[in-house]
């Protein structure tokens, strides 16, 4: 029976908790005892002019949200920079060869074009040849038709084979 008597002679609530029950948030930071124990600021608090308890426990999180939040996007502000950084390097590095190749390119389109129109001129100057020589063909062609026709008649040259 001692036993079951120990037990229920424990306290259930510890003085430190008491403490915080009985103090608003404010003073419990600064260490002192005000014995407010009902929602709002305490007497002291209300004097000053100044929230407490869990209005200025939700502000204080809500900063510390802000101020996690700002240095996260500082942090990205920093790398944006390095990155922009190392892309005018490379801009910077690859400008001149850019422009480099782009002045070959001209040159070169350039050179495939006069050697275009070379081979066009060249084409005519052949189609023309072509032109010429079928009508020395066709001339010729004509002749021997009427040479043979002649020959089968009997008008030309015997024995000319």
């Amino acid at each position: 029976m001692t036993s079951r008597a120990g037990s229920h002679d424990e306290p259930l609530i510890t003085p430190e908790e008491l403490q915080k029950y009985f103090t608003c948030t404010r003073c419990r930071r600064s260490g002192k005892k005000c014995g407010y124990s009902k929602p709002g600021p305490c007497v002291e608090c209300a004097a000053s002019k100044q929230k407490c308890d869990r209005g200025e426990e939700q502000r204080l999180e809500c900063a510390r949200r802000v101020l996690v939040k700002t240095e996260a996007v500082d942090e990205l502000m920093v790398t944006l920079q390095f990155a922009r950084a190392r892309f005018a390097q490379k801009v910077r590095r690859l400008g001149p060869l850019l422009k480099q190749r782009k002045m070959e390119m001209k040159k070169w389109r350039q050179e495939l074009l006069e050697e275009m129109d070379e081979l066009r001129a060249k084409v005519e100057a052949l189609e023309q040849e072509n032109g010429a020589l079928r009508k020395r063909v066709d001339a010729a062609e004509k002749k021997n038709r009427t040479a043979e026709s002649s020959t089968r008649r009997g008008g030309g040259r015997a024995g000319a084979e």
